[in-house]
């Protein structure tokens, strides 16, 4: 299991308050498959969740517009603790 901690936060710095990430197994555990559970961002755009390994769809939704979104894989050699940037920039599936 990983942590995914940090801030949301626009490129001008501005924290993401209030933004929906969404997070929804579809490679796992057969008892996780197709488990979609959503964390709300706080005042300052923070955010923390943990994932299993498997295959996971991620969306980002601010005021219901999708932001990001993308299919990430978690292994064992996954960092245990990362930030949602990190997460989706080096671990996204190749067919995103």
């Amino acid at each position: 299991m990983i942590s995914v901690t940090g801030e949301l936060v626009s490129p001008m710095g501005n924290a993401y308050s209030g933004a929906t990430i969404r997070v929804t197994a579809t490679e796992s555990s057969v008892s996780l498959l197709g488990l979609s559970d959503s964390v709300t961002t706080g005042t300052d755009g923070s955010y923390t969740f943990n994932l299993v390994n498997g295959s996971h769809d991620i969306e980002v939704l601010v005021d219901d517009e999708y932001l990001v979104q993308g299919t990430v894989t978690i292994d064992d050699s996954t960092e245990d603790s990362i930030s949602l940037e990190t997460l989706l920039t080096t671990y996204a599936s190749s067919d995103n």
